[in-house]
């Protein structure tokens, strides 16, 4: 176990649930301005507590008994934001938000991926874009308009997986720090070195 990784996951739990409760307030002081009627975005909320929930799980499977029960505050304040979340998605109008704001998401991804991913700057963020197409996506009910976004991700994706092996080489320090260890292996572009390994097995 790498002691000073898992400090840095635990700061950085912290952390998100700090960005989850901030999350909450705004699309709470946003429904407050507008009474109600609208003017809040669920991406920031979505795609913060999808990350506690990775790290949560990272740090319970690999922490000791004495190491998880310190987790318990934590777990505390992130299962009263919860609550406070489940009632914005009960809002007749959350569905329509997260198809709007996952159309706007899957746009750039799109970009992204037909620009072949060519500025090195700002491919964590095209990574980050990814990930939030995915929490919001999880939210979403069975829906035409979505399936068709889902679609326009799904093409982007193609795109990038064909260009893993020149990604791993101009972004090599991203996939040696091991700082995406508590991504699920779902999350494949998070874990690039590990899908083109497993294609180049299916090659064989």
């Amino acid at each position: 176990m790498n002691k000073k990784l898992v400090k840095e996951f635990r700061e950085e739990l912290k952390r998100y649930i700090n960005f989850y409760q901030q999350d909450i307030e705004n699309i709470e002081l946003r429904l407050k301005e507008t009474q109600g009627k609208n003017g809040y975005n669920v991406n920031p909320m979505l795609s913060d507590r999808s990350k506690i929930g990775f790290l949560l799980n990272y740090l319970k499977n690999i922490g000791t008994d004495k190491e998880t029960f310190q987790l318990e505050k934590d777990i505390k304040i992130l299962n009263f934001l919860d609550e406070k979340s489940e009632k914005i998605k009960k809002r007749k109008d959350f569905q329509a938000k997260c198809l709007e704001e996952l159309e706007s998401l899957a746009n750039r991804w799109e970009y992204s991926a037909n620009s072949i991913f060519s500025d090195p700057e700002d491919f964590m963020h095209d990574l980050e874009c990814r990930d939030e197409c995915e929490a919001i996506v999880r939210e979403i009910n069975s829906d035409r308009k979505a399936s068709k976004i889902r679609e326009k991700i799904k093409k982007a994706d193609t795109k990038l997986q064909k260009k893993c092996l020149d990604l791993l080489k101009r972004f090599k320090d991203f996939y040696e720090s091991g700082e995406w260890d508590y991504y699920p292996k779902t999350y494949w572009w998070r874990h690039l070195k590990e899908f083109v390994e497993k294609k180049g097995e299916n090659n064989d």
